[in-house]
């Protein structure tokens, strides 16, 4: 086995260095400072990128503790929690998209269907609650 010849020594770093006290007095001022308005300081896109996701942060979590204090008993039952991700949904084609959220919902365009096929006694109406099954969709 090789054999090295280390030796350990201690460093006392900035400790004791001329003007290092004023140099980290001037670094905290300048970390926790305003930040300097200058038009050769601008701000970052990592930087504004920063403050858009603190701010989503913020919006997402606390908009709605504010906002139920001045709401009625009704709303705030609520309490809505909701993803602000984009659904897998709306990757879809447009017209199966259209298809899929007509099914959901029970609205779609029924009568055209029932037109079409010479469909004798239906309702070609349809009304918010009771509309024509979706079978016609798929």
């Amino acid at each position: 086995m090789k054999q090295l010849d280390i030796r350990i020594k201690w460093s006392p770093g900035h400790m004791e260095i001329e003007g290092n006290e004023e140099a980290d007095r001037l670094a905290n001022a300048g970390a926790t400072g305003p930040m300097d308005q200058a038009i050769d300081k601008l701000p970052t896109i990592s930087g504004v990128r920063t403050i858009v996701r603190q701010k989503r942060l913020y919006a997402e979590t606390n908009w709605w503790e504010e906002m139920k204090t001045s709401l009625s008993a009704g709303y705030k039952e609520w309490s809505p929690k909701y993803s602000t991700k984009e659904p897998k949904e709306l990757t879809l084609p447009r017209a199966v998209l259209h298809r899929l959220l007509a099914m959901k919902t029970g609205h779609g365009d029924y009568a055209a269907y029932h037109q079409r096929f010479d469909h004798q006694n239906n309702k070609l109406e349809c009304s918010l609650w009771q509309c024509k099954g979706t079978i016609s969709l798929l």
